[in-house]
């Protein structure tokens, strides 16, 4: 089994006996660097299955969520679409044409785009 084939949180870590503890404490440091997001509009770029969009929800105006993998962006919809202030895109994040006026973000937030790169 791949583990792009397969979308949940143990998929889409390598260590995947120990993906939900890792991803409790590596999300609290992570979120803990940030800068105050209330009443910021946050782009979240290979969002995945939503690791961190709710969390960002939780605090910020508005949060956008882009992934390039279809087959992710429904489970991050299921997962966080009771966020009224989150919306998901499935697009290219390192295209020319990803229409984001740069004046409408006050945060770009991404975890793990580097790795896909």
């Amino acid at each position: 089994m791949e583990h792009s084939a397969q979308v949940s949180v143990e998929a889409t870590m390598l260590d995947s006996t120990k993906a939900s503890h890792h991803q409790g404490e590596e999300m609290s440091e992570i979120l803990s660097l940030l800068p105050p997001i209330e009443r910021k509009y946050v782009v979240e770029l290979a969002k995945g299955i939503g690791h961190f969009t709710g969390e960002l929800a939780k605090q910020a105006a508005q949060v956008l969520a882009i992934d390039f993998t279809d087959k992710k962006t429904p489970k991050n919809e299921f997962l966080n679409g009771h966020f009224n202030n989150a919306t998901f895109m499935c697009a290219d994040v390192t295209s020319p044409n990803l229409d984001i006026s740069s004046d409408s973000v006050d945060l770009i937030f991404s975890n793990c785009l580097l790795m896909h790169l």
